[in-house]
C-alpha cells in the first residue's frame, strides 16, 4: 500500500496550530529564521502535501538541527521619558536553536518531536515606563530596566494520520518554560494541546481546521480555533498561513526562492524572584513584516536571511497576581534575521 506521508520537514497542516497554541510567537521568516512557529524555529512540523511518496522513499527517522539569530534595532518607547528626561528606547537580540525528530509510524502516520530553545537580550535605555511606581519597588532598588536577559525552552510532539487522499487528522501538545534565570521554574511553565483535520481540495489547495488551548502566565488560557491554508498558486508561487500570519513564496529556481511575510508574535516570560517586580510577568507582543531569501543547495541544507520592519510592538507588565503594572508601545523598528537548517 502506498504511504501517504511526506518526508518533508516543512510545516504543512500543523503549522498554524503549533505556533498559536504551543509557542508564543508566530515566525515571520520560517522555516529557519525565527524559533516560534514550530516552537519558533520552523522546519519540524508535519507536512501531508505529497500524497505520492512510497514507504520506500521515507527514511525510518530524520534529525533536523536548526539555528538562527535576530536583531531588532532600537525603537523609542512611546510616551516615555526616563528619570533623566531622555526618551526611552529598546533594542532586542535573539539566538535560538532546535532539534526535530521526525519519522513514519506505519504507512499512514508521522510523528514529530520538536525541542527548542531561545535566549533574548533586551537592551533598554531609560526604560522607566516599564517599571512599577517607586513606592512599589523593593527598598533600595536603583534601575531603569525591569529585565534584560530571558530564556525559553520547550518540547512539542505532533502526530498526523492520513485517512485518504483528501482527509487527514492531527493532534499534539507541548510544554514550555520561559523566564529570567532567577525565575521560579515551576511558575514559568505553560502547557498546550490541539487537534484538528486537514482537507485537500486538490494537489494545490488544502484547508486545516480544529481547536487548540494554551495556558498563560497569570492569565486565562487561550482557546483558539485552528485555521490553516496551503495554496500552490502556480508552479512558482505559493501562499501559506504561518502561525498568526501568512507568507507568499516565489521560487526562482530549484535552489533559490524569495518571500514576503507578516505575522503577529507574542512572547511571555516570568521575572526573577529577587528583581524589581518579584515573580512578575512580561508580555512582549509585536507584528513584523519582512522579506527574505532562501538558498537550498541540497535537500538536507537550507540557509535563509531576512529583513523588515516591526510595525507595532507592545510590552505589558503584570505583577505576580496578574494585575497590570504598565503597558508601553514602541515606535516601528527595523530587524534582520538569519538561520540555517541541517538534516542528518
Amino acid at each position: 500500500m502506498p504511504s501517504m506521508i511526506s518526508s518533508s520537514p516543512r510545516i504543512g497542516a500543523a503549522s498554524v496550530l503549533l505556533s498559536c497554541i504551543l509557542a508564543p510567537a508566530a515566525a515571520i521568516a520560517q522555516p529557519v529564521s525565527n524559533p516560534a512557529a514550530t516552537q519558533r524555529l520552523g522546519g519540524g512540523a508535519v507536512s501531508l502535501t505529497d500524497e505520492n511518496k512510497t514507504k520506500a522513499d521515507l527514511p525510518a527517522w530524520q534529525l533536523w538541527l536548526r539555528g538562527a539569530g535576530e536583531f531588532t534595532f532600537a525603537a523609542d518607547l512611546d510616551d516615555d521619558a526616563g528619570a533623566s528626561g531622555t526618551q526611552g528606547e529598546v533594542s532586542i537580540a535573539r539566538a535560538s536553536t532546535g532539534l526535530t525528530f521526525l519519522g513514519p509510524i506505519g504507512d499512514r502516520a508521522r510523528l514529530n518531536i520538536d525541542l527548542t530553545g531561545e535566549v533574548s537580550w533586551y537592551n533598554f535605555e531609560n526604560g522607566g515606563a516599564l517599571l512599577p511606581p517607586a513606592s512599589a519597588l523593593p527598598a533600595g532598588t536603583v534601575t531603569d530596566s525591569l529585565f534584560d536577559e530571558v530564556y525559553e525552552v520547550g518540547v512539542a510532539p505532533i502526530l498526523a494520520f492520513v485517512i485518504d487522499e483528501q482527509w487527514s487528522w492531527f493532534l499534539g501538545g507541548g510544554v514550555r518554560a520561559s523566564g529570567e534565570s532567577g525565575a521560579d521554574i515551576g511558575e514559568s511553565l505553560t502547557y498546550g494541546g490541539f487537534g484538528g483535520a486537514r482537507y485537500a481540495f486538490s494537489e494545490d489547495l488544502a484547508l486545516s481546521f480544529g481547536l487548540g488551548v494554551r495556558t498563560r502566565l497569570e492569565d486565562d488560557p487561550y482557546v483558539l480555533p485552528v485555521l490553516g491554508l496551503e495554496w500552490q498558486i502556480n508552479d512558482k508561487v505559493r501562499f501559506a498561513t504561518e502561525g498568526l500570519g501568512a507568507r507568499v513564496t516565489a521560487a526562482i529556481d530549484d535552489e533559490w526562492s524569495v518571500w514576503i511575510s507578516g505575522a503577529y508574535e507574542s512572547r511571555e516570560f516570568r521575572l526573577e524572584e529577587d528583581g524589581p517586580l518579584p515573580d512578575g510577568v512580561v508580555n512582549d507582543s509585536r507584528f513584523p513584516i519582512g522579506v527574505g531569501v532562501q538558498w537550498k543547495p541540497s535537500a538536507n541544507l537550507v540557509f535563509e536571511v531576512a529583513g523588515g520592519v516591526v510595525v507595532w510592538q507592545e510590552f505589558e507588565i503584570d505583577d505576580s497576581d496578574g494585575d497590570e503594572v504598565a503597558e508601553v508601545q514602541t515606535d516601528p523598528a527595523a530587524f534582520i534575521r538569519a538561520g540555517v537548517r541541517i538534516a542528518f
